[in-house]
């Protein structure tokens, strides 16, 4: 999704990038991408390298706490979620579902 091009000597521009990138997000992910493919160690693992790089760019897409969202929005990321090969975590091991039993639900709001 990413199109770089050289400008000049010692500059890139960016002239295309995946849908969903915020703005602010683009100078590090492309950052982070280089850095990765970059071949400092002829016996580093680069697919490891690379693998992280696209997580932390995937990272950097998603959507922030306390964004405000449309239902159309919610319905498509839960949508996308339910087609995701292990939906229960992000790329950084951290949980998206949690399964809380009624009685911890019930205890939490003090119905119990």
């Amino acid at each position: 999704g990413f199109r770089v091009e050289r400008f000049g000597a010692a500059t890139l521009q960016v002239a295309a990038v995946p849908a969903g990138l915020g703005d602010g997000a683009v100078e590090p992910v492309v950052r982070d991408l280089l850095a990765a493919a970059e071949l400092v160690d002829p016996g580093a693992d680069l697919a490891e390298r690379l693998d992280a790089a696209a997580k932390r760019a995937a990272c950097a897409a998603a959507v922030k706490a306390r964004a405000r969202l449309e239902p159309s929005e919610v319905a498509a990321l839960l949508r996308d979620l339910d087609g995701l090969r292990n939906p229960t975590h992000c790329p950084h091991g951290r949980p998206l579902l949690l399964r809380l039993p009624r009685g911890e639900i019930e205890a939490l709001f003090h119905r119990r």
